[in-house]
């Protein structure tokens, strides 16, 4: 009984995406678009930024999921449809356009960091060059040497340990003391991925341990949140001397 409704937003979508590409237009004329050509004329939407599909399903029904992940595939980009930059701290900032490239220097972006049982672990992007265990590579934002020690990739919550990744890997790293949006570099230019957008807080709260006994983990938890998310803030209020923390909404702060 929907099969009237679906025909015609099917057409419309027919429509909204055959501005993105010729070929699909002349055959939507004809009516014999494909799917492959839809597919096709999404991809190219997604990439200019112009188009964003939307999936509908349930993560706890396992509705769904396959199609999302179908469309991952098909319409977003991979590295090497869109241009990646860095710059060089040493040329004023510069702009250096970064490639897929194994054997080019290792340039790796923290993302993301996690407090697990192991201790902090950095999820780390490599955008070129290829990191090794045992590796020594520069933390670009305070300039220290740090060691490759273990180096992970991760499967949902296990965790399988590698030797070696090259550049378009996502791998996880122990044992270093760094900030979500660090770059680490190989040898040669001191290059700095660019940080992701941050907004401003929308939110405060004036925050007080229960005890002096507390006073101390409170302040290491701040800091770890800190650390971990680039839109959480602390800071002191001069005028109270209050802990305020800062963030997106209630649930954030809660």
């Amino acid at each position: 009984e929907l099969a009237a409704e679906a025909e015609a937003k099917r057409t419309e979508l027919i429509d909204a995406v055959s501005l993105f590409s010729d070929e699909l237009l002349e055959a939507a004329l004809e009516d014999r678009a494909t799917p492959e050509l839809i597919r096709d004329a999404v991809r190219r939407g997604v990439l200019s930024l112009e188009l964003t599909p939307v999936l509908i399903g349930s993560a706890y029904k396992n509705k769904g999921v396959q199609p999302l992940m179908d469309g991952v595939n098909a319409y977003l980009p991979c590295p090497s449809d869109v241009p990646i930059q860095a710059v060089d701290l040493d040329r004023d900032n510069a702009p250096v356009t970064l490639e897929a490239d194994p054997e080019a220097q290792t340039v790796a972006y923290a993302f993301k960091l996690d407090e697990g049982r192991y201790g902090q672990l950095t999820f780390l992007r490599i955008y070129q060059g290829t990191l090794n265990k045992g590796d020594t590579v520069i933390q670009t934002r305070t300039g220290k040497k740090i060691k490759i020690g273990r180096l992970v990739r991760m499967h949902a919550d296990k965790m399988e340990d590698i030797t070696a990744a090259t550049a378009g890997d996502i791998v996880g790293l122990f044992g270093i003391d760094c900030h979500t949006g660090d770059t680490f570099v190989g040898d040669g230019p001191r290059l700095a991925m660019t940080s992701m957008f941050v907004p401003e807080p929308v939110i405060s709260l004036s925050v007080t341990p229960v005890d002096s006994k507390a006073q101390d983990n409170m302040s290491k938890a701040l800091h770890r949140f800190t650390k971990e998310d680039p839109t959480f803030r602390v800071t002191l209020d001069p005028e109270s001397n209050e802990t305020v923390i800062s963030g997106m909404g209630e649930l954030h702060l809660d």
